[in-house]
């Protein structure tokens, strides 16, 4: 995958993967990146790219949610706040109900799954979960990636 054109769900900045991982500050950082992208993507999952960074998300049959689960959101400039207090690497739920109650399940076990990292508390119509710092994200990738494995694979059981 790195070196090859993305191709972009709105217009953003990346021109490459190359020049996304680049931005994040070390070397370790864009490891764990890679790993946890790999390990969606082979789990079923897929990476969409945005403005300022990537999500990762899972499609689910239309008569439970109309749009593919975001699961993830990745952004490479430390510390800066996006969109509900996202920022970082953030893992969670987007909203507190898909109103089906296997795809809740499913998300709300994905939310409280991190016994590490700070809590989002994401206001009104939105879900919840866990921000971590890039320094966290190195220190935690095997459980993420086990995590992220799981929750992908829970959402595509929902097709069954």
């Amino acid at each position: 995958m790195t070196g090859d054109r993305l191709q972009p769900v709105n217009a953003q900045p990346f021109e490459s993967e190359d020049e996304f991982y680049g931005r994040l500050p070390r070397e370790a950082v864009r490891a764990a990146a890679k790993h946890l992208l790999n390990v969606a993507q082979e789990s079923g999952g897929k990476v969409v790219w945005g403005g300022l960074g990537l999500s990762i998300q899972a499609d689910v049959p239309k008569e439970i949610w109309d749009l593919p689960v975001t699961v993830a959101w990745f952004f490479p400039e430390p510390g800066r706040v996006y969109w509900a207090g996202l920022r970082d690497f953030s893992f969670g739920a987007a909203y507190p109900d898909y109103h089906n109650e296997r795809l809740n399940a499913i998300m709300r076990r994905w939310a409280d799954y991190f016994p590490f990292g700070e809590g989002i508390a994401f206001d009104g119509e939105n879900g919840g979960g866990r921000t971590l710092t890039h320094n966290e994200v190195v220190e935690y990738q095997d459980a993420l990636a086990s995590g992220l494995a799981t929750v992908i694979a829970g959402l595509r059981r929902l097709r069954e």
